[in-house]
């Protein structure tokens, strides 16, 4: 790594403010042209951050509020995962990266035991969206799917949102950030705030989807 490229570890893990994403706020600051290192480094931190907070504004204007749970169900790696869980997290909201392989019943049960406000789906977890127990927005990743219906919307709108510049994240640093479950079948997750996910190291977001599971399933 040289002095001219940053990684979004590197970002999280700054101790610039007390929640989530303000280290990265603070690089796109003093630093927008310098890489981020999300998806491949292709990004520069200042467009990294005006993706995350276009992604931030339309969720927020479609009902994510300080609390409410955000799960991301797909079925395959997406480039954009990181991006969305920041968003997320800048909006107030709190995420979850399910398994890849999670069951109808599983999923089922999750969204019937959390504050959801909204999912995301791709392609292949499509069938899922059957099984959700509350009213909430579902967001396709892949184009193609949406019914059109209110609740419903795809990836690329929320890419063509406008950025509410200057829009202040609304918790605390002690606020959820990550609820993340284990490789079991239960449907109780644990919470993760903001300031013990910005200490977790190297990298904040690929922790969760992976060695966290598993520290869970050691714990237990």
């Amino acid at each position: 790594m040289t002095l001219n490229t940053h990684s979004l570890s590197q970002a999280l893990n700054s101790k610039a403010g007390g929640y989530l994403t303000s280290s990265l706020v603070a690089l796109a600051e003093r630093h927008p042209d310098r890489l981020s290192g999300c998806r491949g480094g292709q990004l520069s931190n200042e467009q990294l951050w005006h993706q995350v907070l276009k992604i931030a504004t339309w969720l927020q204007r479609n009902g994510v509020e300080r609390g409410g749970v955000v799960l991301l169900a797909f079925s395959e790696d997406q480039p954009w995962a990181e991006t969305v869980a920041l968003a997320v997290t800048h909006a107030g909201g709190v995420v979850s990266v399910l398994p890849k392989d999670i069951s109808e019943h599983r999923f089922s049960g999750i969204t019937e035991n959390c504050d959801l406000a909204c999912v995301f789906l791709d392609a292949g977890t499509a069938h899922l969206q059957k099984n959700i127990q509350t009213c909430c927005i579902t967001v396709w990743m892949n184009e193609g799917f949406s019914t059109g219906e209110w609740n419903e919307a795809e990836f690329s709108e929320l890419l063509g949102t406008k950025a509410a510049w200057g829009m202040p994240f609304p918790g605390q640093p002690d606020d959820a950030a990550f609820l993340v479950f284990d490789e079991s079948d239960s449907v109780e997750g644990e919470t993760w705030s903001h300031n013990r996910l910005r200490n977790l190291k190297p990298d904040p977001l690929r922790l969760i989807a992976s060695e966290a599971r598993l520290e869970l399933e050691i714990r237990r």
